[in-house]
């Protein structure tokens, strides 16, 4: 029986070559693809951070929130139903854009104050506090304001007067203002250090005509700073 031997002699130059070759041709094929892929895993990657973005943008303007930059459009009628669409277009790395619309179902107005935190100094007499409307502006809309006292290290009747009322805002009016009065109380001549107090200051019972949704947005608390002494440099 004759067995079957090996060829053990090595590969020739040429066989030499034309595996290089071979090897060379996969590789400049794989290459764009490998290219393709990863480029295509960091555009994927920059375009759900730019829709991630997007989406908590819209979320905040429905939740209330006077900081976001999203649009609102108010809708009279989709397929029966009043609403808004909520709109955002954010524009990510390579230039292009996300653009996510939302339809809220409710034509919303939001109402808060336009800064979380106020200054005035003592002897100010007065300090307007500014509130803002967000949303749907064609009507009127109220919200109560009040300075909550028991939250406050500044005492009222020594260093502020206490204030609750309503603002009224007319259709497009977007901004208001209520005054606090601030007391120019005694102060201890001796003393050099910094000193301030504190007024909490509250909004609630939002409300509008028209049919549409009135919501207190953020912030709907904010704090008041009596500014009593600074120091000279």
């Amino acid at each position: 029986m004759k067995l079957l031997t090996l060829n053990k002699r090595g590969m020739t130059l040429v066989e030499v070559l034309v595996a290089l070759v071979i090897i060379v041709i996969m590789i400049a094929a794989l290459v764009p693809l490998f290219s393709s892929s990863y480029g295509g895993i960091f555009v994927a990657g920059r375009r759900s951070s730019a829709k991630f973005y997007v989406q908590e943008e819209i979320e905040k303007a429905i939740a209330g929130d006077s900081g976001t930059t999203a649009n609102i459009a108010p809708v009279s009628d989709i397929e029966g139903v009043a609403g808004a669409i909520v709109e955002l277009e954010h524009e990510y790395e390579d230039g292009r854009t996300v653009v996510i619309k939302t339809f809220y179902r409710e034509q919303p107005v939001w109402l808060q104050f336009a800064l979380e935190e106020y200054k005035a100094f003592k002897d100010d007499d007065l300090i307007e506090i500014k509130v803002t409307r967000k949303g749907i502006t064609d009507s009127t809309a109220t919200i109560s304001y009040k300075t909550v006292d028991d939250f406050s290290s500044a005492i009222p009747g020594t260093h502020y007067k206490a204030t609750s009322g309503t603002l009224t805002f007319a259709p497009g009016e977007t901004v208001k203002a209520f005054p606090v009065e601030v007391i120019n109380y005694d102060t201890d001549p001796n003393n050099t250090e910094t000193a301030s107090f504190t007024v909490k200051l509250s909004l609630s019972n939002p409300a509008t005509s028209g049919g549409y949704s009135a919501l207190t947005g953020f912030p709907s608390s904010a704090v008041l700073h009596i500014i009593e002494h600074i120091p000279e440099s």
